[in-house]
């Protein structure tokens, strides 16, 4: 392949990847505004349908932990293809639900997908590029798709208020299909041959376990009641899993996650503050579409546009 190919192909690399993180960020942006109609839709509360987006944090959080060991050992290209693929599929069960039961579960599901796309994406962009520009194309991919936080509150109140909140979710399908096609066109096989071709299942679902009801805690709580046995039992059962996955993961060969880098000081406090800054967005995005639609009164378009 010529050198001028190749550029034509990392070009389209950097399209396919941006495409597919920009469609993950404009999704979850869109949706919290939708809440408020969904409610309406399906005869439950906002706070019930909190779980539209909590479920899709926990497994999205969860997931993202084992995607990019997925990546090294079965391709990083057939991984992000598979994650765009799964995501844009459960858009359209999105879009087609007919309870908030249902659409809660898809939503599980959509969560894996971006979680496969987040850190693959990056394994991509660093596989792909030469070491002196792929920081620059991971800046570019990831600045690409901040886009879409900023559209997302906008996008997403205007297609609630005009044609519907299902639509959100439609809005994916064509995003989902142009970055598979590119992706599938342009996107280089790699993978780490010094990997065993096995995941860290036990560490997988203690991980999992241990979010799960970390999530359920603080979830209910406020209905429990913050000091009632049931709050109390749940948060314990949090906190025991994810002790356990950490000495599981000390004692196995190859585990989800190296914990030695917590010794690394920088990583730590870098860990640490995306955390808490992470809390707070998600929080202000989910409180401030309840406030401005529920208490101020506001259309979701307007309340997207403020």
């Amino acid at each position: 392949m010529t050198s001028a190919a190749e550029d034509v192909k990392l070009r389209w690399t950097l399209v396919a990847v941006s495409t597919a993180l920009f469609c993950v960020q404009i999704d979850y942006f869109a949706v919290n505004l939708a809440l408020p109609r969904m409610a309406s839709e399906f005869h439950s509360t906002s706070a019930d349908l909190q779980w539209v987006i909590s479920v899709y944090m926990l497994t999205l959080g969860a997931f993202m932990v084992p995607a990019g060991r997925i990546g090294d050992i079965f391709g990083r290209r057939r991984a992000l293809l598979a994650g765009v693929a799964l995501f844009g599929l459960t858009s359209v069960l999105c879009a087609l639900a007919p309870s908030a039961t249902l659409l809660i579960a898809f939503r599980a599901l959509q969560g894996v997908g971006a979680a496969l796309i987040f850190p693959v994406s990056v394994s991509v962009l660093t596989n792909a590029f030469p070491a002196v520009k792929a920081s620059h194309a991971i800046g570019l991919a990831y600045g690409i798709a901040g886009l879409g936080n900023a559209a997302g509150p906008l996008i997403g109140g205007l297609l609630t208020e005009t044609v519907g909140w299902r639509w959100i979710f439609w809005l994916n399908v064509p995003l989902t299909l142009v970055s598979l096609a590119i992706g599938a066109w342009s996107i280089t096989e790699s993978s780490d041959e010094t990997v065993p071709r096995r995941l860290d299942v036990a560490g997988l679902a203690l991980i999992t376990v241990g979010i799960g009801l970390f999530t359920l805690a603080f979830d209910r709580a406020p209905s429990w009641g913050w000091l009632s046995t049931s709050t109390a039992i749940v948060f314990a059962a949090s906190l025991a899993a994810l002790a356990v996955f950490v000495v599981v993961e000390n004692r196995v060969r190859w585990p989800l996650v190296d914990l030695s880098l917590v010794k690394n000081s920088r990583f730590t406090v870098l860990v640490i503050a995306g955390t808490i800054a992470n809390i707070a967005y998600v929080v202000t995005i989910f409180l401030s579409t309840m406030y401005l639609q529920q208490v101020r009164g506001l259309d979701p378009f307007t309340a997207g546009l403020v």
